[in-house]
């Protein structure tokens, strides 16, 4: 995919009115940390940690087949493929 076809279904999916952009608060970024704590690591793991942070923050359920979201024993998480 170009970034021009990325920037386009991006913006598709801002126009839906069930998709909204989230903000991490102070106990966003504490969260993210337990989760971290929890998981015994970093590095990797950290771009996944933000986003079970902010999903359990927002109430939210994470579908991805990226198993490391199984790391994150309090987050809702569902893999799509199964």
């Amino acid at each position: 995919m170009t970034v021009a076809q990325a920037e386009t279904a991006v913006m598709s999916w801002l126009k839906c009115d069930h998709v909204r952009l989230l903000s991490p608060s102070a106990a966003t970024i504490e969260r993210f940390f337990s989760l971290l704590s929890e998981a015994g690591t970093g590095g990797n793991l950290s771009t996944d940690a933000m986003i079970a942070a902010l999903a359990s923050e927002y109430g939210g359920c994470v579908y991805s087949n990226d198993r490391d979201f199984g790391r994150f024993p309090s987050l809702v998480w569902r893999n799509p493929l199964e």
